[in-house]
């Protein structure tokens, strides 16, 4: 894998599954994680034990184009990339 430092990843439908899956992983191996699900409450549950430095918890809904531009934004401002 590359290099986790200083490396952001946005991972979409981190609150379950397949995209949990990924976060924990990515987190794990020490990348800056921007998540983004549609149920925050049970994203901000599943990924409790992340390191609150690392992780960035954004609502998310791919079917509504303003989500996506307003997740960009807060990773943005929260990793400055």
């Amino acid at each position: 894998m590359i290099d986790p430092d200083g490396r952001v990843v946005m991972v979409s439908g981190a609150n379950r599954g397949i995209g949990l899956a990924v976060a924990e992983r990515l987190h794990d191996d020490g990348y800056l994680v921007s998540l983004g699900a549609r149920d925050t409450k049970a994203l901000e549950k599943a990924t409790k034990k992340f390191d609150a430095e690392r992780v960035l918890r954004v609502p998310f809904d791919a079917t509504d184009r303003k989500s996506h531009e307003d997740w960009v934004k807060s990773t943005a401002e929260r990793f400055g990339r």
